[in-house]
């Protein structure tokens, strides 16, 4: 037993550090040596003979297997290199000037501001006040002390990419890694925030910004215009050589990312001749076009009327009608997967889709490469782009999938009226006990909508849209939506461990 796992050791050893050369041929010619020795010694001349030659069969076929596995991930690695996107984001004209935003941060909570926009709005809302008898105090509550007048602190103008070397102490050059550290400390301490915290930015994720600029879309929550201005730039920079977005600003080029990211920048008002939206149409076009986007992009595309609920795999919101004992209530998911998918639930199960406008109408022919009319939507239900997919469906999938879908084709309509009103009743419940900030940007954008969707203009929606700010960091290659609403305790309990120490 320990010379055969020996064997095995040192093959898959050997092939997975690449070293499938010298360290096999040595390695498991040691083995062999041994094993033929030990063949000889304590068995009988046929059987030692078949016990040698039974053992080299079995290496062959281990080192078969290996090998093919090898060369599958090679490929794999090789095809991610392949739509790795630029080294840098280009320089998008930002259309706006830089040195008139300010960061305005109340005990943590952060929001980017561009004053022109604040200066316009306060004198609007003192007309409006003396038009009425009435004293003003309809300006937003914390802006009060933001103005032209004030100067950029040198974090606003860190995080924007302009040159703070004046404004830092110069650092005598490290000798010893403690030295280093003690420096960075001394740089750290110059982007302290006036509350005591430390801001960040926590971008990367490029499919989070689409679900807000969808849902304002949809809803009419109207997105500032130099916050508009600052996404186009951003998405603009972001874009891959190949004109596509990944899911994330290190990746390649998907379906996914692609998808949702050329729409955005249509709905905030980007041309489709522009040269930008040019080379996306072109590489969508290139794949198929959004036909094969996963889940995720196909429920967002249905809401805005870009993609019909048939070809999308069912979200059911019965089952938050089980009792909470039963191992598949959605209430026993992780946080994450369970609060994203209360609002899918509610989104799918309504089958809510927004009012066709011309400009959707022009999405369907720029991101389809098929008459939208001649589209035969339930094979498009397992769809997955090539480029998207890391792992094939399994067959439990497969097989939930197929039960799902048989179920929402004979669904009881009073059941599905009162799930709909159980998820509803989650979904505020979340949007009062955060504050409607939710526990995420995707959760967060989510619920929004299926308020709007329940609700229309309620008191309740519009709670939702000053929290969207909550979530939108400016940085030098343009504003993004973050993974949190920022990371202030995480990086601030990282510098007090820092400066301790």
């Amino acid at each position: 037993v320990t010379k055969a796992g020996g064997v095995w050791m040192v093959m898959a050893g050997a092939l997975s550090t690449g070293g499938g050369g010298l360290a096999l041929v040595c390695g498991t010619a040691a083995l062999l040596l041994v094993d033929l020795v030990l063949s000889y010694t304590y068995l009988s001349l046929f059987w030692g003979t078949l016990h040698f030659v039974l053992s080299f069969i079995s290496l062959g076929i281990v080192y078969v297997i290996i090998k093919s596995l090898q060369e599958k991930s090679v490929v794999l690695f090789a095809n991610h290199k392949a739509r790795q996107p630029k080294d840098e984001a280009t320089e998008f004209e930002a259309g706006q000037d830089l040195h008139k935003w300010r960061l305005l941060s109340e005990s943590g909570r952060q929001r980017w501001f561009y004053l022109p926009e604040l200066q316009q709005a306060s004198s609007t809302a003192t007309n409006t006040a003396q038009t009425q008898g009435a004293t003003t105090g309809t300006e937003p509550t914390g802006l009060e002390h933001l103005s032209s007048s004030k100067q950029q602190e040198v974090w606003e103008r860190y995080f924007l990419g302009f040159d703070i070397s004046q404004e830092v102490p110069e650092l005598a050059s490290a000798t010893t890694p403690l030295d280093a550290a003690r420096n960075g400390m001394k740089f750290f301490e110059k982007l302290q925030l006036q509350d005591g915290h430390w801001a960040n930015d926590y971008g990367g994720p490029l499919f989070l910004m689409p679900g807000a600029v969808f849902t304002c879309y949809i809803t009419g929550a109207e997105l500032r215009p130099s916050q508009k201005r600052e996404m186009i730039r951003y998405l603009v920079n972001r874009q891959n050589k190949d004109g596509g977005w990944g899911m994330h600003v290190e990746g390649g080029s998907t379906i996914f990312g692609s998808g949702l990211n050329y729409v955005s920048l249509r709905l905030l008002g980007l041309a489709k001749d522009h040269p930008a939206m040019v080379l996306g149409r072109q590489f969508l076009q290139s794949n198929g076009g959004v036909a094969g986007i996963p889940s995720w992009g196909k429920l967002w595309l249905a809401t805005l009327g870009l993609y019909k609920w048939e070809g999308v795999n069912p979200v059911l919101p019965e089952l938050w009608l089980l009792p909470y004992w039963v191992p598949i209530h959605p209430g026993r998911l992780w946080c994450h997967a369970r609060m994203v998918y209360l609002p899918m639930a509610y989104l799918y199960g309504s089958k809510a889709t927004c009012k066709e406008t011309p400009l959707i109408r022009e999405l369907r022919d720029e991101v389809w490469t098929q008459k939208w009319e001649t589209i035969n939507w339930p094979p498009l239900r397992d769809a997955c782009n090539d480029i998207d997919r890391y792992v094939p469906h399994s067959t439990m999938l497969t097989i939930i999938n197929a039960v799902v879908r048989l179920y929402e084709r004979f669904q009881i309509r009073s059941l599905r009226k009162r799930s709909l009103d159980e998820t509803l009743k989650h979904i505020r419940y979340d949007d009062v006990q955060t504050k409607w900030i939710n526990i995420g940007p995707v959760n967060k954008v989510m619920n929004m909508l299926s308020i709007w969707f329940a609700e229309g203009d309620s008191q309740h929606f519009k709670n939702h849209r000053p929290r969207l700010d909550d979530y939108l960091w400016l940085h030098k290659d343009g504003m993004k939506m973050q993974g949190y609403n920022g990371c202030q305790l995480w990086d601030t309990s990282f510098a007090v461990q820092t400066q301790c120490a």
